[in-house]
């Protein structure tokens, strides 16, 4: 049986690194040969080392345009709309040309990686090549949205089977109404993320941090997504002896001071307390900055890109995730994999897999304050914190352990192709 993967993203996070452990399990079954096509040069590199993989290229999927129709792209951003109005009229051309590539291939199944790649699954699907959809974004909108609703016929119209990562994303497809929707949990290779494979304290020491300072570490770079700058006010509010590293391929750029920056931040900042919009956005490197020069040296120290992130959730103390967007968030399991405990947003995505207060805690107000205060109440209780490490553990080995997960990735595999 040949898998044929197409992942469509240029960065190293969440996407390829979940690909990445379902190619490694599979791997494991000499019936199964795979290959890899990717958008972009930096990800072939990525698969081809850490899984020695055969990997190719795509034509470019129109992946802005896909973005747009889940609601993960704004429309109301001109260069965004200028670039989706620019794929829409490469549609056809882009369908053609991924067409000849597919049949170059001749797979079994093709495996997306992406709920945005929608010109793929028309190539694939006037192939009649069964397609297995791997929805990891939640589809944006309210019930009733219109690109909701058409992103979700879509993936249903087109694909043999779907994959959800959580029931969030599942749920977002309408999954009541679809049966061809299974929930398979990311995979978390628990013989990687041990937390005994690590000397926190000398770990600590490595990085420059006490052994009395309490670390946190959030995972993601620069990203108004991901809630970076909330993350970053939060530390105005927490205790002397806590100390944050982010870890992340985007960094804080600096931006010159300018009072058209400041009144585009302005006029967004009364926006979002009068509730016409939801997200502080606008000039996101220039905020970052500021909430930055507001805290003593070092309160807050970025990494940049990390190849491997394991031993910084080993030598933490809590791991945040802050979306402020609806996701699902990996570094959870993973921390939980290490008896890690977590904090993060009330947000869709987050809420279904943590339990306030057994194994982590959930923060209602998107606010760096908020997140401060609720910070602070644990922060330093580490019994506590080792008690919701451990209740993380045991719902993180139930549900993302790999050799329980590929299973159900593999009877898909078979049902599709009628393998036995």
């Amino acid at each position: 049986m040949k898998v044929l993967f197409v992942h469509h993203g240029e960065v190293i996070g969440g996407a390829p690194v979940s690909l990445l452990n379902m190619i490694l399990e599979l791997k494991k079954n000499p019936d199964i040969s795979m290959k890899v096509l990717c958008v972009k040069e930096t990800m072939k590199d990525f698969f081809q080392e850490k899984a020695n993989i055969d990997v190719g290229d795509i034509h470019y999927p129109c992946n802005i345009l896909g973005k747009v129709i889940i609601g993960w792209g704004n429309l109301f951003n001109r260069q965004t709309f200028l670039m989706a109005l620019m794929e829409i009229t490469r549609i056809r051309s882009s369908i053609k040309i991924q067409c000849k590539q597919l049949k170059k291939e001749n797979p079994d199944i093709i495996h997306l990686n992406s709920s945005i790649l929608f010109t793929t699954a028309i190539a694939a699907r006037r192939l009649h090549i069964p397609i297995v959809w791997h929805v990891r974004e939640i589809l944006q909108g309210g019930r009733f949205n219109f690109r909701r609703i058409f992103a979700g016929w879509l993936i249903k119209r087109f694909a043999d089977k779907v994959i959800a990562i959580s029931p969030s994303e599942a749920n977002s497809l309408g999954k009541d109404t679809y049966h061809n929707i299974e929930v398979v949990y990311n995979f978390v290779d628990f013989s990687k993320f041990d937390s005994s494979l690590y000397d926190p304290l000398k770990e600590k020491s490595k990085l420059g941090i006490k052994a009395d300072e309490r670390l946190i570490i959030g995972l993601g770079g620069v990203s108004w997504r991901k809630g970076t700058l909330e993350l970053i006010e939060a530390m105005e509010f927490t205790q002397i002896n806590v100390r944050l590293i982010i870890a992340g391929s985007d960094m804080p750029r600096a931006y010159p001071i300018s009072i058209v920056r400041e009144l585009r931040v302005f006029m967004e900042d009364l926006l979002v307390k009068s509730g016409l919009k939801k997200f502080r956005r606008c000039e996101y490197n220039y905020r970052v900055l500021n909430a930055l020069n507001k805290l003593k040296k070092n309160k807050v120290v970025f990494t940049g890109p990390l190849d491997d992130v394991r031993y910084l959730i080993a030598t933490c103390d809590l791991l945040t995730s802050t979306h402020t967007f609806p996701h699902s968030s990996r570094p959870i399991f993973e921390a939980w994999a290490m008896k890690k405990p977590v904090i993060a947003f009330n947000m869709p995505g987050i809420i279904e897999n943590i339990d306030n207060g057994i194994d982590g805690v959930l923060v209602k107000n998107t606010t760096g304050e908020a997140l401060g205060e609720a910070i602070n109440v644990i922060i330093n209780n580490s019994m506590l914190l080792k008690k919701m490490g451990k209740d993380g553990y045991k719902k993180s080995y139930k549900r993302f352990r790999s050799e329980v997960n590929i299973l159900k990735v593999l009877n898909i595999y078979k049902e599709l192709t009628h393998h036995t």
